[in-house]
């Protein structure tokens, strides 16, 4: 990062003018013009990135080299979040979070002197608080995890009340079992990535929203069609909810943790099936 006098640093129009007044200012070693080569490699790079897999963490501990962490406090293009997460798992990190809300680099901010300008690293404070949301979100998506498992099992030792009351017979009864993973598996196959455009906590939302409707319209429905309608719902709320929960418990697991967060799952979803 460049050195040289504190400037303040703000966001908005403003703040997009003086970075365009600092952005000429440099006559000799300067970047590269972008070209049209640019775009294509950062947004196939970011795809790729993009992808969640089994221990997504593991190479940054291998960087050994002092790494600047550099956000906004409100970033709406690299989440805030993310950038606690990179300074966590790599060994000699520095995190500095600069109070706009657009992403931050030494291109748009012109220096940092921790204490005299606006930009700050972060407090124990704050730090704590990050933690202690990330385990809150880790149990959460526990609990969904362990909710996915109940919805299934659960409903199952009321068929032979329902069949009892209304005389069903075996088939009817096998119906109302099987539309339920039927359901689950279409959503599955249809919509399992819908996580990656509308987000996890959109989609887990949904599907609870899904869930809950569902076992309201089983536990109270005046007729065998109800019944087929509620298990449906809970179908699809359990197939919103499965995959995005379970990629958030390990996405929320502690730097390290990730194989724990397998172990947790297995047992929520143990807990779920009693």
């Amino acid at each position: 990062m460049a050195r040289g006098p504190v400037q303040s640093v703000r966001g908005g129009p403003g703040g997009g003018r003086e970075f365009l007044k600092r952005k000429h200012v440099r006559r000799e070693g300067r970047d590269p013009e972008v070209n049209d080569t640019v775009s294509p490699a950062q947004i196939a790079a970011m795809d790729k990135w993009g992808v969640q897999q089994a221990g997504s963490y593991d190479y940054l501990k291998t960087i050994t080299q002092p790494t600047l962490v550099v956000n906004g406090s409100n970033d709406v293009i690299m989440p805030t979040i993310n950038t606690f997460i990179m300074q966590q798992n790599i060994p000699n990190a520095q995190l500095i979070i600069y109070p706009i809300p657009i992403t931050a680099r030494s291109t748009s901010i012109p220096s940092c002197s921790s204490g005299t300008s606006r930009c700050s690293c972060p407090s124990k404070a704050r730090r704590d608080r990050s933690y202690a949301r990330s385990r809150a979100s880790f149990w959460v998506a526990t609990a969904v995890v362990a909710h996915t498992l109940w919805t299934s099992a659960a409903p199952a030792m009321t068929y032979r009340l329902y069949a009892a009351e209304w005389n069903l017979t075996h088939t009817a009864t096998t119906a109302i079992f099987a539309v339920f993973p039927i359901v689950v598996v279409a959503v599955l196959i249809l919509s399992g990535d819908i996580s990656d455009y509308i987000g996890r906590r959109a989609t887990i939302l949904i599907g609870l929203t899904s869930s809950l409707l569902g076992t309201a319209l089983f536990a109270a429905a005046p007729s065998v069609l109800w019944v087929f309608v509620g298990r449906a719902f809970t179908g699809l709320g359990v197939g919103l909810c499965a995959g995005p929960a379970t990629a958030a418990m390990v996405e929320f697991s502690a730097a390290g943790q990730e194989t724990r967060a397998g172990s947790i799952t297995t047992v929520a979803q143990a807990i779920g099936s009693l």
